[in-house]
């Protein structure tokens, strides 16, 4: 029942140009329904943004380092999420650029190599967002 009534309202905002404001934690039906995507953090926007322009811009980089690589006081600002194992640092990069961003990277940890950038669902983007959100004070 839940698909026909989300089929039939997609069909009439197509026929009719309406904007459909919807509001859920359910990621995975935002992912499948919308094209533009707002975040909330503690009552005010943090971020609005086309989905496809918010997929374009996160990566998880992954690479492998030294086993006494740590983390550095000071991160880059658009780096979240961070996580360091004895060989493997993961981070979320949320202004990625192409070669720039794993160069960074390989900067930060001397000697980091393998470097990988993936593509990140809308959850896994969320779930890195509001794992910062706690974080700060």
């Amino acid at each position: 029942m839940r698909d026909e009534v989300i089929g039939g309202l997609l069909e009439v905002t197509e026929q009719e140009k309406w904007t459909v404001f919807i509001s859920s934690h359910d990621i995975d039906e935002v992912e499948r329904l919308a094209d533009w995507v707002g975040i909330l953090n503690a009552g005010k926007i943090y971020l609005s943004e086309s989905a496809g322009s918010l997929q374009a811009r996160f990566r998880r980089l992954e690479g492998v380092v030294a086993s006494a690589a740590k983390l550095p006081a000071r991160l880059p600002g658009s780096w979240l999420a961070p996580e360091i194992t004895p060989h493997q640092i993961s981070i979320v990069e949320s202004e990625y650029q192409s070669g720039a961003s794993e160069r960074r990277l390989e900067e930060t940890f001397s000697g980091a190599s393998q470097i990988t950038a993936s593509e990140m669902t809308l959850r896994e983007i969320f779930l890195a967002l509001a794992r910062t959100f706690r974080i700060k004070p």
